[in-house]
């Protein structure tokens, strides 16, 4: 990890982290760095252990579910996968608007308290959602409401550390946006809100071409 790194981002990995990719990580992390997560539901369901370690300091886990809407007005019509998440109102983002989560899977807030740690829940599905579990095995089906993105502030390292878990990666692609245009062009806006909280920026204007 360079020195000067101020955010490492995680875009869409389909492996887990290794034991030195783990230990760089917290490493850094526990020095005041910054990471972004944007994890994907993923066919052949890979355990990302070493992935839930780090989280778990955040005190977040994934859930290896798929995200299904039940709620005919939070979902693209015809695509129950495709959800129109609540943008939730907060000290990150500060009015609601409407976007879309294509494919996602959800986050889950541990509940060991920790009373340095502070979790902000950023996109939430309505409670007829339903996050089916990819590999039966792993146990039952999630019953929403179900949080497919947070942030997280942590106080208790050496500096404070921030982290931003999305439970999708493609909402800013380029394929989305050319897809649902103003909808995701929404996403991309949340995402760099999010962006600013990380850096201390949130007054910094953002500018839509």
């Amino acid at each position: 990890v360079p020195e000067d790194a101020e955010i490492l981002m995680f875009a869409s990995p389909k492996s887990d982290l290794s034991e030195d990719e783990m230990v760089k990580l917290k490493d850094y992390l526990d020095n005041g760095g910054n990471a972004v997560f944007l994890f994907d539901p993923l066919d052949n369901d890979p355990d990302l252990v070493n992935f839930d370690k780090i989280l778990s300091e955040y005190n977040i886990s994934l859930n290896y579910d798929r995200v299904k809407e039940n709620d005919d007005s939070r979902h693209v019509p015809g695509n129950q996968y495709d959800i129109i998440p609540n943008v939730q109102t907060n000290s990150i983002i500060s009015q609601e608007f409407v976007m879309i989560m294509p494919e996602s899977r959800s986050v889950n807030e541990l509940k060991n308290t920790k009373e340095y740690i502070t979790i902000t829940p950023l996109l939430k599905t309505s409670d007829k959602a339903v996050g089916e579990m990819i590999d039966k095995t792993r146990g039952d089906d999630l019953n929403g409401p179900l949080d497919i993105a947070v942030a997280v502030e942590d106080k208790g390292g050496l500096a404070v550390s921030k982290i931003l878990v999305f439970g999708n990666s493609s909402f800013i692609t380029d394929a989305a946006i050319q897809r649902y245009g103003a909808y995701s062009q929404n996403g991309m806006y949340l995402f760099l809100m999010s962006l600013n909280w990380m850096h201390d920026a949130q007054n910094d204007v953002v500018i839509a071409p």
